[in-house]
């Protein structure tokens, strides 16, 4: 009767470690897809943003400011060199 029980108790411990490690393996599977997909959606991103850089970089090229400045100066318009900041003050 003891020796039934040690291999029930022997069979039962190996089934678990068994599922363990199916189970561990299959979430290794799943993790490395999701590292895999994401990886690829980094380099996607990446790339979209060299694109926007690249768009950014074409459009300012375009919009000549010195060309605006000059309009602006044929009508009369102040035209300012610097950013004037100011504050506006709450009344308590």
């Amino acid at each position: 009767m003891k020796f039934i029980f040690k291999y029930i108790s022997l069979i039962l411990t190996a089934l678990i470690v068994l599922c363990i490690g199916f189970y561990n393996v299959t979430t290794l599977r799943e993790v490395s897809k999701l590292e895999k997909a994401l990886e690829t959606i980094k380099v996607d991103l990446e790339d979209k943003e060299k694109e926007l850089d690249k768009k950014i970089i074409y459009y300012d090229q375009k919009l000549n400011l010195s060309k605006i400045k000059e309009n602006m100066e044929k009508k009369d318009m102040k035209v300012a060199n610097d950013i004037i900041y100011f504050e506006v003050e709450e009344k308590n």
